[in-house]
């Protein structure tokens, strides 16, 4: 995969390297976190 590709969430793996927008690696993926879609309503 290039370096400019994004990938999805549910792709990355312990480890994948996390880059800025420069491409500076600043930190490595540990495990990522999936927040449910709320359902609350907006009182709109």
């Amino acid at each position: 995969m290039a370096d400019n590709e994004q990938v999805a969430y549910t792709a990355l793996e312990p480890k994948t390297p996390v880059l800025d927008t420069e491409g500076a690696e600043f930190g490595t993926v540990e495990h990522v976190l999936q927040m449910p879609i709320s359902t609350c309503s907006t009182g709109s």
